[in-house]
């Protein structure tokens, strides 16, 4: 719903960066999706999140297998939209976070005493995707280049720091803020 197989082959370094089961779709069902999504009519969203080497996506086409990174790109790019003002963050939380637990069998009730998993996002994080900067092995994405309001700042899971992204904090992050986030 982002990205059509002719724009994705016209962006992306190799084509078989472009190879994802479901296959990219022509611009007009594009098109369609995003509208959808927009209007709350599609119930989930998660990403193909393949870390193939860099050596398998240069392949030809035919040999190279599917899937592309999405776990660095699908929350800052879904969130983007609710920036632009293009849906509700209702929508994009319920799309990638709440339904996909429902689904997968997961309690989202946070009980007392229990450790919570948190991401916290950083609304002022206007950056271009980067995928040289991805914390995952794979370092391509068609997404390369698109710039996105959001950033993830950092992941905290069963109540410890699991992840901390040190640019969106411009190098001022201290040993105590590290601690603090860490006991969440």
């Amino acid at each position: 719903m982002l990205l059509s197989q002719e724009e994705c082959l016209a962006r992306a370094e190799k084509p078989g960066h472009c190879k994802v089961n479901p296959p990219l779709r022509d611009e007009a069902t594009r098109r369609e999706l995003l509208a959808m999504f927009i209007r709350g009519e599609i119930p989930m969203v998660a990403s193909d999140h393949a870390p193939h080497a860099m050596w398998e996506k240069e392949r030809p086409y035919d040999e190279t297998p599917p899937g592309i990174v999405g776990l660095e790109t699908t929350a800052p790019l879904l969130l983007t939209l609710w920036r632009k003002g293009l849906t509700t963050i209702g929508t994009v939380m319920r799309a990638i976070q709440e339904r996909p637990m429902k689904f997968l069998g997961f309690n989202t009730a946070i009980k007392p005493g229990s450790c919570a998993d948190l991401t916290i996002i950083n609304t002022k994080a206007r950056h271009t995707i980067d995928p040289t900067k991805f914390k995952t092995k794979a370092k391509y994405t068609p997404f390369k280049g698109f710039e996105v309001d959001i950033g993830i700042a950092a992941t905290v899971l069963h109540g410890k720091l699991a992840y901390i992204d040190t640019e969106l904090f411009e190098g001022r992050i201290t040993e105590a803020l590290e601690k603090a986030l860490g006991s969440l």
